[in-house]
């Protein structure tokens, strides 16, 4: 079997025309086969590649709203931000290094 992930690849790639080895809700044009319903597969669904390792960093004109209530964020000061550090995963030992907390910046 082969598979070209034309999804990844953003244009037909694969040399038969109308076979399609993108994902399975990709309704760009250069799919032959049109996106199709999610109760229409049989087995499993592609749901992400690789996953992005982004810090959340919380403005202090957030501090205010009720999601942030009774944490350090509601008390941040004006202009500051609340930095939350990313989670790591070690694919060679295959251990989840948790980093907990966050840093105050500002």
């Amino acid at each position: 079997m082969v598979t070209y992930k034309e999804t990844h690849a953003g244009a037909k790639i694969d040399p038969v025309p109308d076979v399609w080895t993108g994902t399975w809700r990709d309704s760009r044009p250069f799919n032959p086969e049109g996106a199709q319903p999610e109760n229409a597969l049989t087995g499993t669904i592609f749901t992400v590649n690789a996953w992005r390792n982004d810090p959340l960093i919380v403005p202090a004109d957030f501090a205010g709203l009720r999601f942030w209530r009774d944490t350090d964020i509601a008390e941040l000061a004006p202009g500051g931000s609340e930095l939350f550090c990313p989670r790591d995963y070690s694919a060679m030992s295959g251990t989840r290094i948790w980093i907990t907390g966050s840093a105050r910046r500002g």
